[in-house]
């Protein structure tokens, strides 16, 4: 019976708040495998929630026994309401919005896609397909990107298609998930050998190749449209364009044109053939949202109220004393 009463007071809650706020920290600033998907976390989550729900409850119970009882004035009454539903709304906007958190942690997703066009991906939990059709990228004068543009054909589960066009800051949205232009990539067709036999490699920037076991091995460090020596950045659609490769065994960073055999070794070569831009699209569902915007609503009106409520009773007691001093 003492657990309950310590679990329940105000002093708990804040001591969990308190504790997923320091949880909430490790997890964002280390590299540890904890993670928001922890047990533990959820327990503590869970735990906060539980003690908004007895102090929600007997808020309402101090509700009911103020509407049966008789106050001395209807003034007193509704200021004793008001304090209560305020103090109410606060601690459910709460709740609401952990809730929210944790039905979008354990239902949602949030996936980073890397599409090429022509590529079809289905839609996690649907029958959606959604198909990338073209992949664009607009730049301003002086060169730098100003626009993603991914073109896509989205078939639904009556087999019904629809076209859609997703840039930045502008979604796509279907059954419940959004899809968003997070970015864009480059796919190289590399063409790697020696005298006597060459390979042909799809690669993305980050990735390695090599001819075999007893050749040297390259890193594609990226793919640059407008190359200017000196200035590895992206400067434009068109202009110079190179690829920037790094020999691990030698420690040799070089820059080597599209279409140009580049020697690497006694008899090997290198060749970037042709460059594709791929689009980086990012789907995420939020089943939680409602709750969280009804939360945070609930949230704002209730401090609103606190607030409205205490300068009400501070105008009271001031006006009060300005009448006992006059009396004097």
């Amino acid at each position: 019976m003492n657990f309950f009463k310590s679990f329940k007071s105000m002093q708990t809650g804040f001591g969990l708040l308190l504790l997923i706020s320091l949880v909430a920290s490790f997890i964002d600033l280390s590299n540890s495998a904890f993670s928001y998907y922890h047990f533990s976390f959820y327990a503590l989550v869970l735990l906060f929630v539980l003690n908004l729900a007895i102090y929600i409850v007997n808020k309402i119970k101090k509700i009911r026994q103020l509407l049966k009882t008789r106050a001395d004035s209807r003034a007193s009454l509704y200021r004793g309401l008001g304090q209560h539903i305020s103090l109410l709304a606060v601690h459910a906007g709460i709740a609401l919005l952990f809730i929210g958190n944790i039905v979008d942690v354990s239902l949602g997703y949030n996936m980073r896609l890397e599409m090429n066009p022509g590529e079809t991906i289905t839609l996690p939990a649907s029958d959606i397909l959604v198909k990338l059709e073209d992949f664009s990228i607009d730049y301003y004068n002086d060169g730098s990107p100003s626009q993603y543009t991914s073109k896509i054909l989205v078939t639904g589960k009556d087999n019904k298609e629809e076209h859609y066009t997703i840039t930045v800051n502008h979604p796509f949205e279907m059954s419940g998930a959004k899809m968003y232009q997070e970015g864009y990539g480059w796919n190289l067709n590399v063409e790697i050998g020696d005298s006597s036999k060459s390979e042909k490699f799809l690669v993305k920037p980050g990735d390695e190749v090599t001819l075999g076991e007893n050749h040297s091995k390259i890193e594609i460090s990226r793919y640059v449209p407008n190359f200017v020596p000196g200035k590895i950045r992206e400067q434009g659609g068109s202009g110079n364009p190179a690829v920037i490769y790094f020999i691990p065994q030698k420690n040799i960073t070089g820059a080597a044109k599209l279409g140009e055999k580049v020697k690497i070794g006694e008899s090997e070569y290198l060749t970037f053939l042709d460059k594709q831009a791929f689009t980086v699209l990012k789907v995420k569902t939020s089943p939680g949202m409602p709750l969280v915007e009804s939360g945070g609503a609930l949230l704002v009106i209730g401090i609103v109220l606190v607030f409205w409520f205490r300068n009400h009773q501070a105008v009271r007691f001031n006006a009060a004393d300005k009448d006992v001093a006059n009396n004097d």
